[in-house]
Order: structure tokens, then sequence, then C-alpha cells
């Protein structure tokens, strides 16, 4: 297996998300607008969390980035480095730029670089570059400078984030399953 060293910015396109920085207002019975802590990994949406803003939102923000791309969300500013999974199959919504959007061409493998970007080494290298004293943050241009290490043949970038992709979703249905069962034991024992 050969691997290669790359910058992120080389594998795929690093996008702010909302340039003007400026939340937009809220409004009830509006779409989400996510934010890191709303969405979790598998990119399944918190709707009673995330604040609801004019459905023109996503107009505005599906002109700088198609979710109908392989995209996965990097969490730029407080919950540095989790890194979630943007889909298009969930309804609208629109991101806060506390979150980068990256999206990748179809010679890289999503799932790998899902895997990857989870590992302890890429998240030592992304804490390495935070700044601010108060909120910790790393800016745009620092995220497209992130190294990525990678098998350079494509079947075996698919293989490793297939395993762990299968792994996540192993992961994920125990949980809920254990919830589940935590679930039932509170209302047996309340009754």
């Amino acid at each position: 297996m050969t691997w290669e060293q790359r910058k992120l910015n080389e594998v795929g396109v690093v996008i702010d998300p909302h340039p003007s920085h400026r939340a937009p207002k809220e409004e009830q019975g509006g779409i989400p607008f996510i934010g890191i802590g709303d969405v979790d990994e598998m990119g399944n949406i918190n709707r009673e969390s995330a604040r609801p803003v004019p459905e023109n939102v996503y107009d505005e923000h599906h002109k700088r980035y198609d979710l109908n791309v392989p995209s996965l969300g990097l969490g730029r500013v407080a919950s540095l480095g989790k890194v979630i999974r943007l889909r298009s199959d969930i309804g609208k919504y629109a991101i806060s730029p506390t979150i980068s959007v990256l999206q990748f061409s179809e010679n890289i493998n999503i799932d790998y670089l899902y895997a990857y970007m989870n590992t302890p080494q890429f998240k030592k290298q992304f804490e390495g570059k935070s700044n601010g004293s108060t909120r910790q943050s790393v800016g745009t241009e620092m995220v497209r400078l992130l190294n990525l290490s990678m098998p350079f043949n494509l079947d075996e970038q698919k293989a490793i984030g297939t395993f762990y992709k299968n792994l996540d979703n192993l992961i994920t249905l125990h949980q809920r399953e254990l919830k589940n069962l935590k679930t039932r034991l509170e209302k047996i024992f309340v009754n």
C-alpha cells in the first residue's frame, strides 16, 4: 500500500458557508441554521437545538456549496475538530460559519477521510492551529493547509473507509438499543 501526504485543499474545497459571519434573524417555522453542536457525527440534525431561520437563507447558502457533492463539516470554533457528515437527504438547512464545509472530488473516498479526520493525529494537528484566549478557533485558511495521510489507491481508501463506516454504524445501533433499554427500564421502575 502506497501512502501519500496531501494538504486538505489539494484533495477538496474548504468553504466558509456564511461569509458575513452575521447570524440570520430567527424565524419560527424556518429551516435549521446548524452549529456543530446541533448535528451528530452521522449528520442527523437536532431540530430542537438548531436555530430556525428564514428559508431564503438556504438559497443564499447553496450558491456557495452543494450538499449533493460528498461533504463533511469540520468544527472550527469551540468544538474544534469535530467532524460531521453533511447530508442532502434530510431536508433544507443552512450551516453556521463555525463549521467549514469540506467538499471532495469523486477520486477521494469521503468515508476514509471521515475516519482519518477522527484520528488523534489529525485532531492534535488541528488543535495546534487554534488561536483565541476565551473561544478557541481555527481560521478557514489554516483548515485548507491541514495535512492528510492517505492511501494513493482509491480502492484502498474505500476498503478502509467502509470498514470504519460499518464500525460506526454498529456502534450507533448499539447506542440506540442501549438507550431504548434504559428507557424501558426507567418505565418499569417508575410504575
